[in-house]
């Protein structure tokens, strides 16, 4: 169980490694950033480094797709803020997480 406490730290977790990069280019000066490029290697970032302020994921993932990590970090910290990404053409897949795991 993860202590919560404030944070300014930021965990991006996709599998394509090019946007991780444009996340670190744009973002990275400002902002304590950590990523991880799939669900498994983001829940473990997300408990051996958190706690985290934020947590930012891709919804189509190879293994554990955006909803199932979802699920698993709201195990961890019901209270974190998590924004989905998506450039999915499912869209009624991606509402249902929306609707279902309180995220933007």
């Amino acid at each position: 169980m993860i202590v919560k406490s404030q944070s300014d730290k930021i965990l991006f977790v996709d599998d394509e490694s090019s946007i991780l990069s444009a996340f670190k280019l744009t973002l990275g000066r400002q902002f304590n950033l950590c990523f991880a490029s799939s669900g498994m290697e983001g829940l473990d970032i997300f408990q051996k480094e958190g706690p985290f302020a934020v947590v930012v994921f891709d919804f189509m993932m190879p293994q554990m797709n955006g909803a199932e990590f979802l699920a698993e970090i709201r195990k961890l910290d019901q209270d974190i803020v998590a924004m989905l990404l998506t450039g999915a053409t499912n869209f009624d897949s991606a509402a249902q997480a929306v609707r279902n795991g309180n995220i933007f």
